[in-house]
């Protein structure tokens, strides 16, 4: 309903892990995760080598990941009762981008651990999306993101709309460049549910 503020979040490392399952997956097929930059390219490597995986053989991995974990998922502590606390202040969507032709295994598999919500496949940058959800909108939109770059997508196309940071994995703090067209960057739900019941409330 466009009087009902309208939370956008974002699924993986703010809703569910993805870092530790897809390096447990790697590890079953002989490949390594190296957190040397907060990037998959050129930190993936196979066990028995020093030399990076190139682009293709990275993107052939993801996605040989999705297709064969998407149907299983671990919240991020706190996220299920996030999300539903929000659905009681307004709606909520997930904009992530997971392949198209996987959408409603992923659906069905948030649904499963609690997260039981609209989902949208999104491809590249949200900033275009975002802008559709946000069009007509009354009450106040928050986009909720761990990648910086969709922050400053999302500032460039939907300035409107409310750009909150969050990421949970511990590592990836440490790498992840500065969200600066992020109002606010959060590492844990408790803390980050108040803020968004603060400024949509």
């Amino acid at each position: 309903m466009k009087d009902r503020p309208l939370y956008l979040l974002d699924a993986d490392e703010v809703l569910i892990a993805f870092v530790d399952p897809f390096a447990a997956f790697l590890k079953k097929r002989g490949y390594r995760l190296h957190f040397g930059s907060f990037a998959l390219a050129g930190n993936i490597y196979p066990l028995d080598s020093d030399e990076p995986c190139n682009e293709e053989e990275v993107a052939r991995l993801i996605s040989e990941y999705f297709n064969s974990c998407c149907d299983r998922c671990e919240a991020i502590p706190g996220a299920v009762e996030a999300v539903r606390t929000l659905q009681k202040f307004g709606d909520v969507v997930i904009l992530t981008n997971v392949p198209g032709h996987l959408a409603e295994r992923r659906r069905r598999a948030l649904a499963r651990i609690g997260i039981d919500t609209p989902l949208t496949a999104n491809r590249g940058p949200k900033g275009p999306r975002a802008r559709e959800f946000a069009e007509g909108r009354r009450a106040p939109v928050v986009f909720l993101d761990d990648l910086p770059l969709q922050h400053a997508s999302v500032a460039r196309h939907a300035p409107s709309v409310r750009r909150v940071h969050f990421l949970a994995h511990p590592r990836l703090r440490d790498l992840v460049p500065p969200a600066d067209a992020a109002e606010r960057s959060f590492s844990n739900w408790p803390e980050c549910l108040e803020y968004l019941i603060e400024i949509t409330g």
